[in-house]
């Protein structure tokens, strides 16, 4: 099931001719909220070479990513 949805995030990702790819689970669990923002304009800055899946139950992350860059996977489950 987890392949199939990184398989579906990377086919549906506006950044598909990237071929590395950081995978992160839950990225803001342990991370003061007031923090989120900052930890995601750090990751996209040191590895902007490199397409990033992360998961996150953030509503911070979540209203203030870009949402073409957001996939809610409770859409790919039936």
């Amino acid at each position: 099931l987890v392949s199939s949805l990184f398989k579906r995030a990377y086919k549906d990702s506006p950044d598909r001719e990237n071929k590395d790819i950081l995978i992160i689970d839950n990225i803001a669990q342990h991370i003061y909220w007031k923090r989120h923002m900052k930890l995601i304009e750090k990751l996209t800055e040191h590895f902007s070479d490199r397409q990033i899946i992360a998961t996150t139950h953030s509503p911070i992350i979540i209203k203030n990513v870009t949402k073409e860059y957001l996939l809610d996977l409770e859409k790919y489950i039936k």
